[in-house]
């Protein structure tokens, strides 16, 4: 599966990251992130994960370098990188990214917390010399492995 993120963003995928519901602050967002040379794919992608394999979401192909992922739900999804992320990381990180992110799924935890869900959605920022972008990915459990989604290679 190849993921092509375009300039430009839909109305959806703002009022997820920015909690949004008026039309003049998502124009006003949407003019900070074309300030700030931020962009926000078009799509949210989704991954099924069953037991015992993996997803690797390889961001080398684009130039990018993961800085901040966010899980929605983690009660049944791990996120491990090929670098070091704050909050992901054992220790403190001397240089901070990764280009690889690996998510596995795990046997269902019990968090009081959090409510029992099929699904969550993962956000992943990365920063390259285009400036910053924001991808979205749907995270939902599978009973088989997906043969489509075993390596995503995110492309331009």
């Amino acid at each position: 599966m190849i993921i092509n993120p375009r300039i430009g963003t839909t109305v959806a995928a703002l009022l997820i990251l920015a909690g949004l519901s008026q039309p003049s602050a998502i124009a006003e967002q949407l003019s900070r992130i074309a300030e700030n040379n931020t962009t926000i794919n078009d799509s949210i992608t989704n991954i099924e994960l069953a037991y015992g394999y993996g997803v690797t979401i390889n961001f080398t192909p684009v130039g990018e370098t993961i800085t901040k992922v966010w899980i929605d739900n983690p009660s049944f999804v791990t996120v491990s990188v090929n670098g070091c992320l704050s909050g992901l990381s054992q220790n403190e990180c001397e240089t901070e990214g990764a280009t690889l992110l690996h998510l596995r799924r795990i046997q269902d935890l019990d968090l009081p917390q959090l409510p029992k869900t099929e699904g969550t959605l993962m956000t992943v920022v990365t920063l390259s010399t285009k400036g910053i972008r924001v991808y979205l990915f749907n995270i939902t459990k599978a009973d088989r492995v997906s043969t489509v989604n075993l390596i995503i290679d995110i492309v331009d």
